[in-house]
C-alpha cells in the first residue's frame, strides 16, 4: 500500500535530533543509519514514536506518567508513575477445543478479562464462531490473555509485565532479559499444567513492549473523564472503544458504569503539538492524561489517530497551510471511511 500511494521509506534509521528555524518550527529531522548522520528536511511532521521523541526534542511540553489532571493523583498516587512494560508471545500447536473443555470443569481457573469482558460461555461461542476472542487463565502463574487466531493451533499471550522506564536504556535491558527468562518458564508451565498446551512450542518472542512514557501536551489535554462520559467533540476525528487499562482504577469508573456499545470521541486537538507549529502526534503520545492513555494507546485507536494525522499532515503539505482546517479534515476522514 505504501508502495502504490508512493510513499519513500527510510528504515533502518534513528532520531537523534531535529532542526529548527525559529522556536515554534522545525525543519528537519536528524537520523543515524549505517549510511552516517543525516538529515531529511520536511515542511511539516507526524511524531508516531509512540515515546514523543521528535516533539520533546523540538522543545514541546510533556509530562511522564501520571500527571496531576488524573483523578488517581488527585487521591494521592505518585506523580510519574507509568504502566509497566510487557511482551505478548506466541505460541503453536495449541489445541484450544482441548483447553476449553478443561476449563469448563475447572472455572476456578478461568477469569474474566478487565478490558474484554468475556464471560466463558460467549468465549466459547464466539471461538467456535472462528471471532477472534480472549479468555483469561490462571494456575500456571499469574494469569495468562490467550487470543485465538486465524492461523489453527497459534495463539497470542499477554502479558508478562516488567516495571521500569521505557525512557531508559538499561530498564529496556534489563526488561528484555527479565521478560525472556520468564516467558520460557511460563512456557514450560502451560505445558505441564493446561490440557491442550501438551505439544505446544514457542513461535515467536518479540521485543518489549512499552505501554507508556511521555505525553506530549497538545492543543488539548484528553481526560479520563471525557471518555467515560462520551464526550462530544466538534474537532473529532475518530471514536475509540477500549476500556481504561491502567492502574489503579479510579472510582469515577466505578461511579460510571460503561454502558453497551460504549464509545468516545478523539479531538484533532489532541493531536496538535501545543508548542510547535507544524506537528502532529500519532498514537500513544498524543496529549492524553495517563488515566486516558490507557484508553487511547491501543492498536485499533492508534490506527485511528494515525490516519487522522497522516491524511491532515498530506493535505496541508499540498496546500502550504497549517494544521488547523478540521472541517476540510473531517469530510475527506468521514470519505475514508473514518467513523465520527
Amino acid at each position: 500500500m505504501m508502495e502504490e500511494a508512493g510513499v519513500r521509506l527510510r528504515l533502518h534509521s534513528l532520531l537523534v535530533d531535529v532542526l529548527k528555524d525559529e522556536d515554534r518550527h522545525v525543519t528537519g529531522i536528524v537520523v543515524e543509519c549505517k549510511s552516517g548522520r543525516q538529515a531529511i528536511l520536511g515542511d511539516l511532521f507526524v511524531d508516531a514514536t509512540g515515546d514523543g521523541d521528535l516533539a520533546a526534542k523540538s522543545g514541546a511540553s510533556f509530562f511522564v506518567g501520571t500527571g496531576p489532571d488524573d483523578l488517581g493523583a488527585r487521591d494521592g498516587a505518585p506523580l510519574g508513575t507509568m504502566g509497566a512494560m510487557g511482551i505478548m508471545f506466541r505460541m503453536g500447536n495449541v489445541d484450544l477445543a482441548r483447553c476449553f473443555e478443561y476449563l469448563r470443569s475447572h472455572r476456578d481457573q478461568f477469569r474474566i478479562q478487565r478490558c474484554a469482558l468475556l464471560g466463558f460461555e460467549e468465549a466459547h461461542e464466539a471461538f467456535q464462531r472462528g471471532d477472534m476472542m480472549t479468555i483469561n487463565v490462571a494456575g500456571a502463574g499469574p494469569s495468562l490473555q490467550i487470543y485465538n487466531s486465524p492461523l489453527p493451533g497459534v495463539v497470542t499471550l499477554c502479558c508478562p509485565c516488567y516495571e521500569g522506564s521505557g525512557l531508559s536504556v538499561e530498564d529496556l535491558t534489563e526488561g528484555e532479559i527479565a521478560l525472556a527468562k520468564e516467558v520460557m518458564q511460563r512456557v514450560e508451565a502451560l505445558r505441564a499444567s493446561l490440557p491442550g498446551f501438551e505439544d505446544a512450542f514457542l513461535l515467536d518472542l518479540p521485543e518489549i513492549g512499552v505501554r507508556e512514557t511521555r505525553h506530549i501536551v497538545g492543543e488539548y489535554l484528553l481526560t479520563i473523564e471525557d471518555i467515560l462520559t462520551s464526550r462530544e467533540f466538534e474537532d473529532a476525528i475518530g471514536r475509540g472503544c477500549h476500556p481504561i487499562d491502567t492502574s489503579p482504577i479510579p472510582a469515577f469508573l466505578r461511579e460510571h458504569p460503561l454502558p453497551p456499545r460504549w464509545s468516545f470521541h478523539i479531538p484533532y486537538r489532541s493531536l496538535v503539538v501545543r508548542d510547535i507549529e507544524n506537528v502532529l502526534l500519532a498514537g500513544r503520545c498524543i496529549s492524553n492524561t495517563h488515566e486516558a492513555s490507557g484508553c487511547t494507546r491501543t492498536t485499533v485507536q492508534c490506527m485511528v489517530t494515525g490516519q487522522a494525522a497522516g491524511t491532515a499532515a498530506a493535505m496541508c503539505a499540498a496546500l502550504g497551510v497549517a494544521p488547523h482546517d478540521i472541517e476540510r479534515l473531517q469530510q475527506r476522514l468521514v470519505q475514508d471511511g473514518a467513523i465520527l
